[in-house]
C-alpha cells in the first residue's frame, strides 16, 4: 500500500560519514555523508518492555514517498514523535505495474532507563 497523498508526516534522514581509526571504521556524525527530508506516513508501534531491561525498544515505520535508498547506519527524526534509528535498510515496495511506490523504514529507538 502507497502512502496516500494526504500523509503529510515529514521525516529528516542523517546518514553518517565514516571514519577509520586503528584499522576500524565508525560512524562519524559530525561530518555526515547525506542528510534529505523524506514526507509519508509514520505508524507509531506498540514497542516492546521488559520490565528486567536495561533499555525500552520503541517500535514504528515511516512509509516514504519516493524512491531514496536509507541504510541501516542513517538516523531519521521523525517531526513531532522524536529520533530513531533503523532495524534494518529501507525497504522498496514496488506496485504491481513496477512502478516504485515507497521506502519502508523500521524504526527503533532505546530509552534507558
Amino acid at each position: 500500500m502507497s502512502p496516500v497523498s494526504w500523509a503529510s508526516d515529514k521525516a529528516t534522514v542523517t546518514v553518517p560519514g565514516v571514519f577509520v581509526e586503528r584499522g576500524t571504521q565508525y560512524d562519524d556524525w559530525d561530518n555526515p555523508a547525506a542528510v534529505f527530508e523524506l514526507s509519508g506516513l509514520f505508524e507509531p508501534g506498540p514497542g516492546e518492555v521488559d520490565a528486567g531491561a536495561y533499555a525500552v525498544e520503541v517500535t514504528g515505520t515511516f512509509l516514504a514517498r519516493g524512491r531514496r535508498a536509507v541504510p541501516q547506519s542513517a538516523r531519521v527524526e521523525v517531526v513531532g514523535a522524536g529520533v530513531f534509528g533503523l532495524a534494518a535498510d529501507g525497504q522498496r515496495w514496488r506496485s504491481p505495474t513496477g512502478a516504485l511506490s515507497h521506502v519502508q523504514l523500521v524504526l527503533t529507538k532505546w530509552e534507558v532507563r
